[in-house]
């Protein structure tokens, strides 16, 4: 009887395994983005979350960050110089980039306000890299939803904001 209910327990035991290995490569493929599949605004929270995962992945680099920051400034700028901020590539590549230099700047703020430093041109710039950041997704984000157009009052204010925040960190 002893060595039935070890057969037993060893079936279950191989079951469980087997089933764990088939629910694991279950979630692996379910985890897989499919962007067409979603609406306007769980694409916008995608895009949102893609740039803050960015920024996290090389937070502890320093000159990673730097090079990144300034190149999505300089991206960032090129769109709205073009004038081509509103094609949908355009606006994905600038949610992404604009929440990465939003959460930047914004840690950044926090590094030089908890040193006391918050008089210090590192804190004035940091705030104006979370401001672009920040504007430059308002200015997108309604327009890739739909919930605006690119001719909108509110649409034009953002845009103002966005070269604002560009010259003042020029």
């Amino acid at each position: 009887m002893g060595n039935i209910k070890r057969l037993i327990v060893v079936l279950l035991v191989g079951m469980i395994a087997i089933g764990c290995i088939a629910c694991s490569s279950t979630s692996i493929e379910s985890s897989k983005v499919n962007i067409e599949d979603m609406t306007g605004s769980e694409k916008v929270d995608y895009f949102l979350s893609k740039g803050k995962n960015d920024y996290e992945a090389v937070k502890n680099d320093d000159d990673k960050l730097t090079d990144l920051g300034s190149q999505y400034i300089k991206d960032i700028s090129k769109y709205v110089d073009d004038e081509t901020q509103f094609n949908s590539d355009n606006m994905e590549d600038i949610m992404t980039k604009g929440s990465f230099l939003e959460q930047y700047g914004k840690d950044k703020m926090e590094m030089f306000k908890t040193s006391g430093q918050e008089d210090s041109n590192g804190y004035k710039t940091a705030k104006e890299v979370n401001s672009l950041g920040m504007n430059a997704v308002q200015m997108v984000k309604y327009v890739y939803r739909e919930a605006e157009t690119k001719e909108d009052d509110s649409t034009k204010a953002n845009i103002k904001q966005v070269k604002e925040s560009l010259e003042q960190l020029q």
